[in-house]
């Protein structure tokens, strides 16, 4: 990158549906060697390694101790959204304050997503000169992401706190923008967020499918 970039990954949810199934907390369950939250945070630094003007931090609530502890352990930088409760919205809120006072542009990623996040460096290439204002990763079957946002983007958007309980994320952010969008690779294609026992299930049998990961 050739400015100050943000990578900000959101781990604020609660994970409602999970818990329905009887996993208290999603993030945390046990994927291969890792925790689902271990593996997006080892994939985005993964991303910084090679971009120096490059910083990772992580969105909790105010109540995610072990949440943070994980993050702590990866020596990633936490951002605690106090009104995560009230939506999405309010963590992504959280990330564009942090990028704007610091003058940075933002790519944002979800937690319980691990896999799409490994789209980045193609995601931090395209927006490594600024042409594009906002740049995302096309998805069919969920949020897009990662998505990331300029410098301009970023300081407009951080003027404008949430309203309310606001659960509507990513999507809802670029309906209405000009956005230049990328095609996901074809091993990206058809990767899913974790949102049920049988996504843990698919997640463990991805990851233990990559070859730069186990070396292999």
């Amino acid at each position: 990158m050739n400015h100050p970039t943000l990578i900000g990954i959101l781990a604020a949810g609660a994970g409602r549906r999970m818990q329905q199934h009887g996993v208290a907390d999603k993030l945390l369950a046990p994927v291969q060697n890792a925790s689902v939250l271990e593996w997006s945070l080892r994939f985005a630094c993964t991303s910084q390694r090679s971009e120096p003007l490059v910083q990772v931090a992580v969105v909790v609530g105010p109540e995610d101790d072990k949440r943070r502890a994980v993050a702590d352990a990866c020596g990633v930088r936490v951002l605690v959204a106090a009104e995560a409760a009230r939506g999405i919205r309010w963590s992504i809120h959280t990330l564009l304050a942090a990028a704007a006072h610091h003058d940075q542009s933002l790519a944002i990623v979800l937690a319980d997503d691990p896999l799409a996040i490994r789209a980045l460096p193609a995601v931090l290439q395209v927006a490594s000169n600024e042409t594009h204002a906002i740049v995302a990763v096309r998805r069919s079957s969920s949020a897009p992401h990662p998505v990331w946002l300029s410098r301009s983007v970023v300081s407009q958007l951080a003027l404008h706190r949430p309203s309310g309980d606001d659960d509507h994320g990513l999507a809802s952010l670029l309906a209405t923008a000009k956005v230049h969008w990328i095609d996901p690779s074809k091993e990206l294609a058809d990767v899913q967020d974790v949102d049920e026992p049988h996504d843990l299930i698919r997640l463990d049998a991805a990851i233990r499918a990559l070859d730069d990961v186990h070396g292999s």
